[in-house]
């Protein structure tokens, strides 16, 4: 099972957001400690479904998850471009 990774910085650069092998986002305090970081304990956020792409807000508060859906499974969505010239005709 081969899982798209995620690592971001997140929250000021007090924490790293990543995605673990079971698709959870977690959050990872992260502390500077002279030279070194000190790291916190990691806290589950949520588990993201396979078959999903997502992207987080530039401030790391939200997420926008999404998949592809079946062919047929929903209403149609037709976008027609330079509609006014073929009205024109």
């Amino acid at each position: 099972l081969e899982r798209n990774m995620f690592v971001a910085w997140g929250r000021g650069g007090r924490e790293v957001l990543y995605s673990n092998q079971e698709g959870e986002v977690e959050s990872l305090p992260v502390e500077p400690a002279g030279e070194t970081l000190r790291l916190g304990r990691s806290t589950p956020l949520f588990r993201v479904p396979e078959g999903t792409t997502g992207m987080r807000t530039s401030d790391g508060e939200r997420f926008l998850v999404s998949r592809t859906a079946e062919p047929g499974s929903g209403p149609e969505l037709r976008l027609i471009l330079d509609w006014p010239a073929m009205v024109a005709k």
